[in-house]
């Protein structure tokens, strides 16, 4: 149980830092401002919570057998959505991190990678943020801060809209973003 406090405690340092980003870089998207240092440390701080995190769930998953059970599957929605959103977001945070390399390398891209920029970046957007929303009631659960189903419900409730205001902000900066570029 201990592993899973410390790894719900890493999950809410990965949302923080990765909606600090989020929120950083949809300003940027919006507006073309940019500072390197702010830009690029919150990522890196989100990627290396990120990095833990995994570890943990892994460990937890493979060597604890915690919630492995085929039952505990069909009782628990959250929990098979939390693992299609993370497999969803390892494959696409590759893309996600050179997405915007073009930029730095004075590069124009054509219609089509322009298009599969937009795509791969809503997929990962959505990804992260479903993730965080599913995820941030059961970390309250873990670390025992939620302790009424009630309380539960309110905080997966403010997640589920805060995640939906900011992927609606995020895509469509990305969207305005890349076809501002090909314009």
């Amino acid at each position: 149980m201990k592993l899973k406090k410390i790894n719900a405690i890493t999950a809410l340092a990965v949302i923080l830092s990765a909606l600090a980003h989020i929120g950083v870089m949809t300003y940027s998207l919006w507006t073309g401002w940019y500072n390197y240092r702010i830009c690029k440390m919150l990522p890196r701080t989100a990627l290396t919570f990120l990095l833990i995190h995994i570890l943990l769930s892994i460990v937890i998953f493979f060597f604890s057998h915690d919630g492995a059970d085929v039952k505990y599957k069909r009782l628990n929605t959250g929990t098979t959505v939390q693992r299609i959103t993370a497999i969803i977001m390892m494959i696409f945070i590759h893309f996600h991190m050179n997405a915007y390399a073009h930029v730095a390398a004075g590069k124009s891209l054509t219609a089509g990678m322009t298009i599969f920029r937009i795509i791969t970046e809503l997929i990962f957007f959505a990804s992260v943020l479903s993730h965080t929303a599913v995820s941030l009631g059961k970390a309250f659960i873990t670390l025992g801060i939620a302790s009424s189903e009630r309380s539960v419900q309110n905080i997966s409730r403010a997640a589920y809209v805060i995640c939906a205001a900011v992927l609606l902000a995020a895509g469509s900066g990305a969207v305005v973003f890349y076809v501002k570029g090909i314009m």
